[in-house]
């Protein structure tokens, strides 16, 4: 898909608007049951040689010991712009859900690897669920810096990433053993 610069530039966030949107971040542990939620998801991909992808990206978000989850098969479908997520340097948001908000502190991040570029350098993944009374919050930035690629280090299609820990307060971001 072909878009202008100028209609790029206002769906995208530079690197430094998404560092300063980081150190901002809380996790906030005060829904009620059954709170609905809208869900954003930023996504910020390397600026190195050949970062981008045209590869179809899934994801897959959990919270604590089975407490929620929510499953994109196809992230891009997420996307409410023209322009084309993925490419080298981005950061894309996706934004949609209305499911009951739960701390996506767990992810698995995948590539079909599907594409001419199928090879993607990924830096980091935010998400934040949104409660319809604003009064509800949950927010994480997982570092990911790796490669879903099968021709570079660690040679894999996939990434996963868990920052959950029952006593931690402040923010999320920060990255943990591969549990899903």
């Amino acid at each position: 898909m072909t878009t202008s610069s100028s209609e790029a530039q206002q769906r995208r966030l530079d690197g430094d608007d998404l560092a300063a949107a980081a150190n901002n971040i809380t996790t906030t542990t005060t829904t009620s049951a059954n709170s609905i939620c809208t869900y954003v998801i930023v996504v910020k991909t390397g600026s190195m040689q050949a970062a981008g992808t045209d590869a179809r990206i899934s994801v897959k978000f959990q919270a604590p010991v089975g407490r929620g989850a929510l499953d994109i098969p196809d992230l891009e479908s997420w996307t409410h712009s023209n322009a084309d997520p993925f490419e080298r340097g981005s950061v894309d948001i996706f934004y949609g859900g209305n499911a009951t908000c739960f701390d996506a502190c767990r992810m698995r991040l995948e590539s079909d690897g599907t594409g001419p570029y199928p090879g993607w350098y990924v830096e980091s993944v935010f998400i934040q669920a949104i409660a319809d009374s604003w009064m509800d919050e949950y927010s994480n930035l997982l570092e990911v810096n790796q490669w879903l690629a099968v021709d570079e280090p660690p040679y894999q299609l996939f990434a996963e990433r868990d920052v959950c820990n029952p006593t931690r307060t402040g923010t999320g971001s920060g990255a943990g053993a591969a549990v899903m």
